[in-house]
């Protein structure tokens, strides 16, 4: 349990980004590696620079071979904190290795919340959400649902069970077996953990100096 509130802990520590963001030959990167929209939402999720920590804990609630696989998928994918850089190389992925049986269950409900079925691009989420009055409900692969809904700018905005709101802050980054968009924060389903400070687990477990 404690290994799962470091994982959202360090999942809910955010960066900023832009909505797109390109290389010099107008390719799309992520977390610094330069997408390859015939490979997987895995493949290139596990080459992002930003995101570490998601990528362990797609592995380690078993969602590897589903996202590296045929699709369609839409991984909503929350950018990791550059606390996370200050970690020993392979120390988060240590840590959710080391996940005891019973806890799988709940990692996969965290990471399944982040997971649609198909591929929800930009265009398909706004149409959904103007026919819908202002609002959209999507279901998720572990059977939960997020509201989606636009700010002011006119940014998706996608909403947990407990009111949490992560805006979609870079999009439409195509993969072969489905799409990633980048969240501006982790989302939880009902009945996982509740929101907390996560700061004070990740400190306990810190060595002694």
């Amino acid at each position: 349990m404690k290994k799962i509130f470091i994982f959202l802990f360090l999942l809910s520590c955010l960066l900023s980004a832009t909505a797109i963001a390109q290389n010099k030959e107008g390719k799309v990167v992520l977390g610094g590696h330069t997408i390859n929209p015939d490979e997987s939402i895995f493949y290139n999720l596990s080459k992002s620079g930003d995101h570490t920590v998601l990528t362990a804990g797609i592995r380690a609630a078993g969602l590897e071979k589903l996202l590296s696989g045929k699709g369609d998928f839409t991984l909503i994918a929350p950018l990791s904190d550059p606390i996370i850089h200050e970690i020993p190389a392979g120390r988060a992925e240590q840590l959710f290795n080391e996940l005891l049986p019973e806890q799988q269950p709940e990692m996969y409900e965290i990471i399944a919340y982040h997971i649609l079925i198909g591929r929800y691009t930009i265009k398909a989420l706004t149409d959904a959400i103007q026919v819908g009055g202002g609002k959209t409900l999507l279901a998720t692969l572990g059977g939960r649902v997020l509201t989606a809904t636009q700010n002011k700018a006119g940014a998706i905005v996608l909403t947990d069970d407990y009111g949490r709101k992560a805006t979609l802050i870079q999009t439409d980054i195509t993969q072969s077996n489905g799409i990633i968009h980048v969240a501006s924060e982790a989302l939880l389903p009902q009945g996982s953990l509740k929101p907390r400070d996560y700061s004070k687990d990740y400190k306990s477990h810190q060595p002694k100096k």
